[in-house]
């Protein structure tokens, strides 16, 4: 028999990594093109996940990798190529196929990444291709 040890904060679980939230992406083949491009400021390599979420709550969570020609993990000061909200989208429901947008159908991101430095840039297209709005 033995006495209970107190291992106090030693058992405590600590996320390791950083999250960046796009709070809106335009809806899949709308009339605007929206895109997203992750990149990995930290200098390490690490494993990056997206969290798309949809205007009633649901949401879906896979690895990057879950996006058409994407890779699982990005190396240090790495970016992604440019991913289209409706490649993201495919990739929610290929995950989960109950899942879909409701409402105006625009979604929320959140990308996850496996290190501490993380930047996510989302973009929208004009129609006609001439311009763009980066945020």
């Amino acid at each position: 028999v033995v006495s209970p040890v107190s291992l106090g904060t030693k058992a405590a679980l600590k996320k390791n990594g950083k999250t960046e939230v796009v709070n809106l992406a335009l809806k899949p083949g709308g009339a605007y093109s929206n895109f997203v491009r992750i990149s990995n400021t930290d200098t390490i390599t690490g494993a990056f996940f997206i969290k798309v979420i949809n205007d009633a709550g649901k949401s879906v969570s896979f690895p990057l990798s879950a996006v058409n020609g994407q890779p699982a993990t990005l190396t240090a000061g790495a970016s992604t190529t440019q991913m289209s909200i409706q490649s993201i989208y495919d990739a929610a429901v290929a995950k989960d196929a109950t899942f879909a947008t409701s409402g105006e159908g625009k979604l929320r991101l959140e990308v996850t990444g496996q290190t501490n430095g993380l930047n996510v840039q989302s973009y929208t297209v004009s129609k006609d291709g001439n311009s763009f709005a980066t945020f």
